[in-house]
């Protein structure tokens, strides 16, 4: 047997190898000889990695190995002079193919005694720290560790675990390796991940547990759980809903799993999905043979938002399983999500009702209770559904396309900008949903016939009949917000999608809502304004190159419009992003932190003021609406060169375009100063910080070149000496994005136009989605199984 292969000559006697052919996983042993150029060397040692489809081994020998070990030697394997396995060398192998994708491979992962232990392959770097960050890159714990090195192999002991279990959030963690500036994932090896997903427990007490185990990509991570939640994930304990009733409580029947009706103590569990501590218990009201039944009076519980999960806690002698509470009926999942009006109770202004998650469990929602859910909007909706089922047929050859924007309640983004040129530009057939009560209502009255008021029978006949919804911001902001149950939402969700972006990323790591992996929100096209950002997109959303086009944002098409008339004013637009740890802060905590600092500091600066006052310069200071409960702090009543403008009462457009200078720290407002040439200045006093607990997918030290300031007083002496002036932000601008026109809009229509997805993958997505189908393959791998 032949096989091409890669070869590095570690020092003396190793030799580190690459194939692609991973059925040789076995063949490489202390039992055989390794012979190059004629020459036999004993194995006494291998190491061996399986990776995705990627065979890594090293191989110790008994002596020196010969170091004119060159392309198109022959390496071979032998047993008793006879060649199992002949390799070629085609090329060297180097540390780039170790690292793909920033993610280091790891093997001999294993906890022992307080300890996490693994090894890798020996880096050129000598100094490196081992990191914990949360899946949206935020900085938890740097970790302390030990090392050691033998024969290219670099070996880590991480000996206090206790600061795992300081981590107080629930969620899902990622180990890194850092190093100059850069982070690697740790890649666990196949041989490690084939045994078992979960690997062993970091940390345990009453409320949490944290179990190291190999994430979907097979990067060494952790999580941290309520016990009831990590035995779900550990056992995949299931018990089946038999049935559900609603009188002056909830009922429930719940039958014992086969292997737990002997010797077993019985409690319905009810778990905070978001939380750590919030549980509620209930003994059985009754047992008759395989049958539990269950009474909770949903308003005697002290409930918090959102999600809550039921499980069956089955209590042996010697362990305890939770077994998440699912339904197999397709009649029931009827009942839930059509009619769920008779299990639902209300406290207050609040509503709680049980209802069913994607994955067929049982769980309860408590929520405010919406405006869109009293009996108008119910009629609306089952109106809507039947119209749709009846004259909506005459309607299925029209390619209608369905736009809103945030919360339905805006006309200012891309969406409003796409639509506009829609009816200007094409003869497609395209509406635009919007709330009556909207400020923005009557911009849109020269197309009163495609504007729709939000959740009026017209709105929703619409969305069920619509080919596609075309949006700035989720699909859910099409709908009333939360509002699970009922005909609507679960044709919504299978509706192809268009996402228009709301901003150009880079700056910031966004949630996972719009993670191609999360199948509501999954966009046939998604639209990115540069080739960079296609990349990213691609590569932390998880899109297919295919489904990712570079066009520019839609309402960028309006600057290029109005370029020559704007008239330029001196004046500094300030606009800080909104930072998640100062979220529920109390007035006197939001003054000690730094942003209150920093910016009371600069707006009260009298150097600044005299400043402002000589050259007739305004600052304009944009606030966050998170930050609208502590503007009377910032007091600038008494300096006329000073405005604060909370975020809507001015279009942001306006406000940037007639700025000569855009003060911010990690906005994606600076792409739209940028793209219309505006020079920006970044005030990042808090830059570490935002990179532990925000992230950013562009290298901020290294990838931006504008003036960058860390305190107040840097930041003034640049405005004073107005050095953003000697920059050329245009020629800047045209190294960064590919369009600079008022074409961008043209651009979208016809990529969406061009798409054409295939039709076997439609009717994949389909069945995929269709809750029959899943609900009969359930059922049929009970009989089976």
């Amino acid at each position: 047997m032949k096989y091409e292969c890669s070869f590095i000559l570690l020092n003396n006697n190793n030799l580190r190898g690459s194939l692609k052919d991973t059925s040789l996983l076995d063949v490489f042993s202390e039992n055989y000889s390794l012979q190059i150029n004629q020459e036999n060397f004993q194995i006494v040692n291998v190491t061996r990695m399986l990776l995705a489809d990627e065979f890594i081994f090293q191989i110790e020998v008994d002596r020196e190995l010969p170091v004119e070990i060159k392309d198109n030697s022959v390496v071979k394997l032998v047993d008793r002079n006879m060649t199992i396995v002949e390799l070629r060398t085609h090329n060297w192998f180097t540390e780039q193919q170790i690292l793909q994708e920033n993610r280091l491979p790891i093997f001999d992962c294993l906890i022992e005694n307080q300890q996490l232990k693994f090894s890798f392959f020996e880096l050129n770097q000598n100094k490196f720290t081992i990191d914990v960050r949360s899946e949206a890159g935020k900085l938890y714990e740097k970790l302390p560790y030990s090392r050691s090195q033998t024969a290219g192999i670099t070996t880590v002991v991480i000996n206090n675990l206790d600061l795992i279990g300081q981590v107080n959030e629930l969620g899902r963690y990622h180990f890194y390796l850092e190093t100059e500036g850069k982070k690697y994932e740790f890649l666990l090896a196949k041989i490690h991940t084939q045994k078992n997903k979960y690997l062993d427990f970091l940390y345990r007490d009453a409320t949490r547990e944290a179990m190291i185990y190999a994430s979907q990509k097979t990067s060494l991570s952790f999580t941290i759980q309520p016990p009831v939640k990590m035995n779900e994930l550990r056992y995949h304990k299931k018990a089946k809903l038999l049935a559900l009733k609603k009188k002056q409580s909830l009922i429930l029947e719940v039958k014992i799993p086969i292997e737990y009706r002997e010797g077993f103590a019985y409690l319905l569990k009810i778990q905070h999905r978001g939380t750590l501590t919030a549980a509620y218990q209930a003994q059985p009201i009754k047992k008759t043979g395989k049958k539990l039944v269950f009474s909770i009076d949903l308003a005697a519980y002290d409930w918090e938002y959102y999600y809550w999960d039921l499980y069956l806690e089955c209590k042996g002698e010697q362990e305890t399983y939770d077994c998440r509470i699912i339904n197999k009926s397709f009649f029931l999942y009827l009942k839930l999500q059509y009619f769920s009006g008779r299990y639902q109770s209300k406290i207050d202004d609040n509503i709680v009702y049980p209802y069913q998650t994607m994955k067929y469990a049982i769980s309860l929602n408590f929520r405010p209770f919406s405006e869109y859910e009293t009996k108008k909007y119910k009629q609306n909706e089952w109106i809507a559904y039947i119209l749709a089922h009846t004259i909506g047929l005459f309607f299925l050859g029209n390619d209608i396309w369905l736009i809103h924007e945030k919360y339905s309640n805006t006309a200012q983004d891309n969406s409003y900008y796409f639509f506009n040129y829609l009816q200007e530009k094409t003869s497609q057939r395209a509406y635009f949903v919007i709330k009556k009560e909207s400020p923005e209502y009557n911009k849109l009255n020269h197309y009163h016939r495609r504007r729709v008021d939000f959740m009026s029978v017209k709105h929703l006949f619409l969305l069920l009949i619509a080919k596609r919804v075309v949006a700035s911001e989720s699909k859910g902001h099409g709908y009333a917000w939360r509002v699970q149950t009922g005909p609507i939402k679960p044709i919504l969700d299978k509706k192809r999608y268009v996402f228009l972006q709301h901003g150009v990323l880079g700056l910031k790591k966004l949630d996972n809502t719009f993670n191609a992996t999360r199948s509501n929100n999954q966009a046939e096209l998604f639209i990115t304004s540069a080739e960079w950002e296609k990349k990213i997109v691609q590569k932390y959303l998880e899109y297919a190159p295919q489904n990712i086009v570079v066009t520019g944002l839609a309402r960028w098409d309006e600057l290029q419009k109005n370029k020559g008339n704007l008239i330029k004013k001196k004046q500094f637009l300030i606009m800080p992003t909104w930072r998640t740890w100062l979220e529920d802060l109390t007035q006197e905590e939001f003054i000690k932190s730094d942003f209150f600092q920093q910016y009371s500091q600069l707006l009260s600066n009298r150097e600044l003021l005299k400043f402002l006052e000589i050259e007739e310069y305004t600052i304009i200071f944009y606030i966050h609406p998170k930050l609208a409960e502590y503007i009377q702090l910032f007091d600038v009543s008494a300096h006329k060169n000073l405005r604060i403008i909370p975020m809507g009462d001015v279009p942001l457009n306006k406000l940037l375009s007639e700025s000569e200078c855009l003060i911010t720290d990690y906005s994606s407002i600076y792409w739209e100063a940028l793209y219309q040439g505006i020079p920006t200045i970044f005030f990042q006093f808090d830059i570490e910080k935002y990179q532990q607990m925000q992230g950013s997918y562009l290298d901020l030290n290294e990838e931006l070149q504008e003036i960058r300031c860390f305190d107040a007083k840097s930041l003034i002496l640049q405005m004073k000496q107005k050095s953003y002036l000697l920059s050329d932000v245009s020629a800047h601008a045209k190294t960064i994005f590919p369009y600079i026109d008022n074409q961008n809009s043209a651009r979208i229509f016809e990529e969406i136009k061009r798409y054409k997805p295939s039709l076997i993958n439609r009717i994949k997505q389909r069945i995929k989605r269709n809750r029959l189908v899943e609900m009969v393959r359930i059922r049929v791998n009970d009989i089976v199984g």
